[in-house]
C-alpha cells in the first residue's frame, strides 16, 4: 500500500516538475542556475529588444531625414563663399604668372645697375641681358592670359553686409572677412604688375627688332635709358605692393 501511495505522489508531482522546467527553459540560460533574481533580467531582455529595435528604427528614420533636409540645404553664404574662393584661385594664377615675368625683368635691370655702378664688364651685362631675354614673351603672355581669365569671369569677393554677417556662422563669416581683404588688397598688386609687365614686353620687342637689324644702336641705347629708369620705378612700386599682402590670406582654398 506504501508503494502505491509513493507511485500516485509521484504521478502528480513529476508532471508538474517537467512542466515548470519547460517554461523555465524558454528564459535564457540564466534560468539553469535556478535563481529566482537572475530570471527576470533575462526575460527583460526579449520584450525591451522589440521595443528597443522599434525605437531606434524611429530614430534612424528621424536621423536620416534631418541629414538629408541638411545636405540639401545650403548655407546663406554658400553663394559668396564659393565667388570668393574662385576668385582668389584666379588671382593667384595670375599674380604667380606675373611674379616669373617681373623675375627676370628685375634681373635685366640689376645687369644694368651693376655695370652703371661698375661691378660687372659690358659683356657680363650682355650675358645676363642675353640670359633674361629666354622665353620672356612666352612668360609675360602666360600673365596676360591668366589676367584675361580673371578679369573675363568679373570674379569678385565682396565684404558682407551686417545682415548677411549676423546670419550666418562666425567661421564662414570671418573665411569670407579675410578672403574680401586679402583679394582686394592684390588688386593694387596686379594693377602694378600690368604696368611692368607692359614696359619688360615693350623692351623685349625692342631687344629683338634690333637684334634683327631694325632698330640702330643709337635708338637701342636711347629706349634702354628710358626703360631701364622707368622699369625700375615701376618694380620698386610693384614689389612694395607685394609685401604689403605677404601676410593676407583667403582661408578658402
Amino acid at each position: 500500500m506504501a508503494l502505491l501511495v509513493v507511485a500516485a505522489l509521484l504521478a502528480l508531482v513529476v508532471p508538474f516538475v517537467l512542466v515548470t522546467r519547460v517554461f523555465d527553459a524558454g528564459t535564457g540560460s540564466s534560468a539553469s542556475t535556478g535563481s529566482p533574481t537572475s530570471q527576470e533580467p533575462a526575460r527583460q531582455p526579449i520584450l525591451a529588444t522589440s521595443s528597443t529595435t522599434t525605437t531606434l528604427a524611429s530614430t534612424a528614420v528621424s536621423s536620416s531625414t534631418t541629414a538629408t533636409s541638411a545636405g540639401s540645404s545650403t548655407s546663406p553664404l554658400a553663394g559668396a563663399s564659393e565667388q570668393c574662393r574662385l576668385t582668389n584661385l584666379r588671382q593667384q594664377a595670375a599674380l604667380s604668372a606675373a611674379a616669373a615675368s617681373l623675375e627676370q625683368f628685375q634681373k635685366h635691370i640689376d645687369a644694368m645697375n651693376l655695370l652703371v655702378a661698375g661691378k660687372i664688364s659690358l659683356p657680363v651685362a650682355r650675358t645676363f641681358w642675353n640670359q633674361t631675354r629666354i622665353a620672356a614673351t612666352e612668360k609675360a603672355q602666360s600673365f596676360r592670359a591668366a589676367d584675361q581669365a580673371l578679369t573675363s569671369s568679373k570674379a569678385g569677393c565682396p565684404e558682407l553686409g551686417p545682415t548677411a554677417a549676423c546670419s550666418a556662422p562666425l567661421q564662414e563669416v570671418n573665411a569670407i572677412t579675410a578672403c574680401a581683404k586679402a583679394t582686394a588688397a592684390r588688386q593694387t598688386v596686379l594693377v602694378r604688375a600690368r604696368d611692368s609687365i607692359s614696359t619688360w614686353e615693350h623692351h623685349v620687342h625692342d631687344m629683338e627688332m634690333f637684334r634683327a637689324g631694325h632698330m640702330s644702336a643709337a635708338t637701342m641705347a636711347d629706349k634702354w635709358q628710358k626703360t631701364w629708369k622707368s622699369g625700375q620705378q615701376q618694380l620698386d612700386s610693384y614689389s612694395a605692393a607685394v609685401q604689403l599682402t605677404q601676410k593676407l590670406r583667403c582661408p578658402l582654398t
